[in-house]
């Protein structure tokens, strides 16, 4: 048997814990009834696409002259201009200006990955979109413009004999291209003063701020 003190704390407890318990139970039942409201839509596949341009009217813009040291040759500034237009369908810029910085190298000696003799071109790229608005599209992500790293190996100095054949790797670090996150690697075929061709096997990612599709709760 319970005394009345026994009695008295039992009914405080209850009478603690029970709206508590109820709050939860009701919590359930409202997520149940109602959650399909809050589910975001199904999240789309990353997409494959072939996407690039065609680069023309390239213009060196600083070639420099090669500096001699003890590993080699060396040309700090190398930069080119071109105007760029979609190749491809899925291309996300369809045109734009093309521009390339980086150096360019021939080593005395066989060094790793290069040999004595060759000249080895590196740096990065960028494809700006012709009617992109100049704040928007030097915003640290844009979706007005492309950019990567491309890496070439060639017999004779680019920024001496810009109409020389060049081929090189290009690859597209991570970008928000047309509004979707777009990475990818490919290669460029054309001269050494960066006329030519970029194809990039790319991928879009998900496009994250499509607006959400209402949903109905269920019944």
């Amino acid at each position: 048997m319970l005394d009345n003190r026994d009695k008295e704390v039992q009914y405080v407890a209850t009478n603690r814990f029970f709206p508590r318990f109820t709050s939860i139970l009701f919590g359930l039942a409202a997520l149940a009834l109602g959650g399909s409201a809050l589910a975001a839509e199904p999240v789309q596949p990353s997409a494959r696409k072939t996407i690039g341009w065609r680069l023309t009217t390239a213009t060196v813009v600083e070639g420099g002259r090669a500096f001699e040291t003890r590993q080699g040759l060396y040309v700090p500034d190398y930069s080119v201009k071109a105007a760029a237009e979609a190749i491809s369908d899925g291309t996300p810029i369809r045109k734009g200006w093309f521009t390339f910085k980086g150096t360019v190298f021939s080593p005395a000696n066989d060094r790793p990955g290069q040999k004595a003799g060759r000249w080895y071109l590196q740096g990065g790229w960028k494809i700006s979109a012709l009617d992109a608005d100049p704040k928007e599209a030097n915003a640290l992500y844009s979706s007005s413009r492309v950019e990567g790293e491309l890496s070439a190996e060639t017999d004779v100095n680019p920024a001496d004999h810009p109409g020389a054949s060049l081929e090189g790797k290009v690859v597209i670090t991570g970008n928000q291209a047309a509004g979707r996150w777009t990475t990818g690697t490919g290669s460029f075929t054309g001269s050494a003063g960066l006329e030519g061709s970029l194809i990039i096997d790319g991928e879009q990612r998900p496009d994250l701020n499509r607006p959400k599709k209402p949903v109905t709760p269920r019944q």
